[in-house]
């Protein structure tokens, strides 16, 4: 009976997108202190026309022997390293919670399921990961309630996640379209000195706070005491 020879197939490894191939529409100057993924991937998105499948491509890691899975905007799993390869690709690195804290050892809580949002600051396009942390009641900016639904319909928001839905609504409400923040022209997602400045002082303390438990002993009750004001921390204080 003949030999059987066993012959070697050889796969090759997926190729990686190059990134996009139209010239992107992007100002530096729209990614703001402290902003979120979320929101950076929505003004790409909008001022680029893009779809998510193919935002998909651009920002996700590479999965061999698997369709591409979309990666998650709110804690940075599974985004390309070092960063997506489109225009805000660092900031959107910088824009994830992993960013504050690799560990997240600061046991705060975060609401993943339902973007929480202030009218005023989608107003200029803006978002941060910080606001999805449950025990801040209030935006440190506006000073105002944070909201998970349409002040209008009550239709309850989607999760800071990359979505064809959310980016065809353009921060506006899903159901009734009232306008969650901004429908206007790319230009107006450019803030001002004043208020970029204003956004660091509100953020600044509790991103620090952050970083700084991913290195110090929580059981220290003088490091307690050096909690951001205004914040009640349910993990702490129960």
């Amino acid at each position: 009976m003949p030999s059987r020879r066993r012959v070697a197939v050889l796969r090759s490894a997926p190729v990686a997108s190059q990134g996009p191939t139209h010239q992107e529409q992007w100002n530096p100057r729209w990614a703001s202190p402290y902003e979120s993924a979320w929101s950076l991937v929505q003004k790409y998105a909008i001022a680029n026309s893009c779809k998510e499948k193919e935002l998909d491509q651009w920002i996700s890691e590479a999965q061999p022997h698997h369709a591409a899975q979309t990666a998650n905007l709110l804690f940075g799993r599974g985004l390309r390293r070092p960063f997506p390869v489109i225009a805000p690709g660092v900031a959107i690195r910088q824009g994830t919670l992993l960013a504050y804290g690799q560990r997240w050892r600061c046991e705060l809580t975060i609401e993943r399921n339902h973007l929480r949002f202030r009218r005023s600051c989608l107003s200029y396009g803006y978002h941060s990961a910080l606001h999805q942390i449950l025990e801040m009641e209030t935006c440190p900016v506006h000073r105002m309630p944070l909201l998970t639904r349409c002040p209008v319909c009550d239709e309850a928001t989607m999760g800071c996640h990359l979505s064809d839905s959310w980016i065809a609504a353009e921060f506006n409400c899903r159901r009734c379209h009232l306008p969650l923040g901004s429908k206007s022209a790319a230009g107006n997602w450019e803030l001002s000195a004043e208020l970029r400045a204003q956004i660091e002082r509100a953020f600044g303390l509790l991103a620090q706070w952050i970083r700084l438990c991913e290195r110090t002993d929580l059981s220290d009750q003088r490091f307690r005491r050096r909690l951001p004001q205004g914040l009640q921390y349910r993990p702490f204080f129960q």
